[in-house]
């Protein structure tokens, strides 16, 4: 019989594991805010710079681009939150004096349409001379957004003039029949 010889060691060590805070957010409207409810600090990055000052746990999204944070547990572990991308409203603007309607020229690239039919050539910031109707423009970023405009409606000004109307109603009474004279002298 033959002996085997063996060396094993045994040690024992404790391991503490801390949790990552939770990485989801939540959108309503303009505001992108994190479900995590711990005792968390948040640093919020916009385009992948740290947003000054924006330490708390929801961001109010001010620019087109990519939103998210950083959040740090009361253990000193950290996740970052997955992007989101915030494609603001636009809305095109009338001005009577220039004759023209305009977005912000700030979009890589725009598209125009008029009474819901693309306008052929209208690939700018601004319309000249419009007609009368319904305008909207859709813009690309380059951050990733396609944006359709809210429809501009472009319409006769009708201006109400209240004048005195002097007229006569005869005969009074009436039976059938009565007649209206104007200040014009004319029955109507």
């Amino acid at each position: 019989v033959a002996l085997n010889v063996t060396t094993s060691f045994t040690d024992q060590t404790d391991v503490t594991i801390f949790g990552l805070p939770s990485n989801s957010t939540t959108v309503s409207g303009s505001a992108l805010t994190c479900t995590d409810a711990g005792s968390n600090t948040y640093v919020w990055y916009f385009n992948g710079i740290p947003v000054d000052g924006e330490t708390n746990s929801s961001i109010i999204m001010t620019s087109g681009g990519n939103y998210y944070a950083v959040i740090t547990n009361e253990f000193g572990c950290s996740i970052e939150t997955e992007p989101y991308l915030f494609c603001p409203s636009i809305t095109p603007t009338y001005d009577p004096v220039a004759m023209e309607i305009y977005v912000d020229d700030l979009y890589e690239s725009y598209q125009w349409y008029y009474n819901g039919l693309e306008l052929d050539g209208a690939t700018t910031f601004y319309l000249v001379n419009p007609a009368l109707g319904n305008y909207a423009v859709v813009v690309t970023t380059a951050y990733g957004c396609e944006i359709e405009s809210e429809v501009l409606v472009l319409a006769t000004d009708v201006a109400e003039h209240m004048q005195p109307l002097d007229f006569n109603l005869y005969p009074n009474p009436a039976s059938d029949r009565c007649l209206i004279q104007t200040q014009f002298g004319q029955d109507i």
